[in-house]
């Protein structure tokens, strides 16, 4: 008769084997554990490196405040820099743009989807995008200035070339500036919209830019010819008069020159992403450059661009204000 074995012996092997699949298990969990958070870090530092490369793509950015508003501010990081030993007369000057943006909108989504905050790395110079009232144009002129001081004391600007541009509101805000402070401007443009100038200043010019698509608030004449909106009309034939480009007793004609009607020196139509960008240049005897653009975005409605910056800025960098207050080409 085989012998029984003893009772605590196979006990003890039970829990022998149970105490190594424990280990096992054990060991188990913590490698799987180890895999799942380095792969987390590894999507983290993934992710890290995708939003550095978009911040470096569309340049340095930093903030001020006026008040209790608050300005977005894009260029070139040596520009930027506070770092004292790039401060003051050692730092190249370089010029500002004020970017305005529309009624309801986000001054750094609008600033980055018209390409400016890309422009102010590209071309080294400053853009600053501020908070403002955006259904108001001319009241707000006071705080700009304000704003366009406060950049000049923080950054090497060149306070010979400083610009306005803005999508509609913003647009309409640059012409309100250009009205009450032409001296310390030296050009403008204005996208979608903008307002007449009202008692502006005497004794200055100021060079202009409008950019318009061709379904953006188009209106039509009697002959049903299309033409910009009537304020806007009302605006560039303003600007036109004020720097003495038309007489007075010129009248647009939106049959031989649809949307804008006022023939233009010469013109020409770019092919921008497949549609059609039709610039329309006009001239002043003393300047080799255009002194006035208007460019219509065929079948764009009324929204930012981001093609707008660079032709913006290839027609307002023409030009700067010298320190007796007049505009002279570069």
């Amino acid at each position: 008769m085989p012998k029984k074995r003893d009772r605590s012996f196979i006990e003890r092997g039970f829990i022998s084997a149970g105490i190594v699949a424990l280990v096992i298990l054990t060991a188990v969990i913590i490698f799987l554990q180890v895999q799942f958070f380095a792969n987390i870090e590894s999507g983290e530092q993934s992710e890290t490196s995708d939003t550095q490369a978009s911040s470096i793509s569309q340049g340095s950015s930093t903030t001020f405040m006026v008040g209790d508003r608050k300005s977005y501010v894009y260029g070139r990081e040596t520009t930027l820099t506070s770092n004292d030993k790039l401060s003051g007369n050692g730092r190249e000057k370089v010029p500002l743009v004020i970017f305005l943006h529309g009624t309801g909108g986000d001054p750094q989504e609008q600033a980055i989807d018209s390409g400016w905050s890309e422009q102010a790395e590209k071309s080294n110079i400053v853009v600053v995008s501020p908070e403002y009232n955006d259904v108001a144009t001319y009241t707000e002129v006071d705080y700009i200035v304000d704003v366009i001081n406060r950049a000049s004391e923080l950054y090497p600007i060149d306070t010979n070339r400083v610009y306005s541009v803005g999508f509609s509101n913003g647009g309409a805000t640059s012409v309100a500036l250009a009205a009450r402070h032409p001296e310390l401007i030296s050009g403008i443009a204005a996208y979608g919209w903008q307002v007449d100038l009202l008692n502006p200043q005497q004794g200055y010019e100021i060079p202009f830019q409008v950019i318009q698509g061709s379904q953006e608030s188009t209106r039509y004449d009697y002959d049903k010819n299309p033409m910009v909106r009537s304020d806007t009309a009302q605006s560039i034939r303003g600007l036109l008069l004020y720097n003495s480009m038309i007489d007075s007793n010129v009248q647009p004609d939106y049959k031989q020159t649809p949307y804008w009607g006022y023939i233009p020196n010469d013109s020409q139509t770019d092919m921008v992403d497949g549609v059609n960008w039709t610039i329309n240049n006009y001239r002043k005897k003393q300047y080799r450059q255009p002194f006035a653009q208007l460019i219509l975005i065929d079948g764009a409605d009324h929204r930012v661009n981001a093609h707008e910056a660079y032709y913006s800025w290839e027609f307002l960098k023409e030009f700067e204000r010298d320190d007796s207050g007049k505009i002279v080409a570069r």
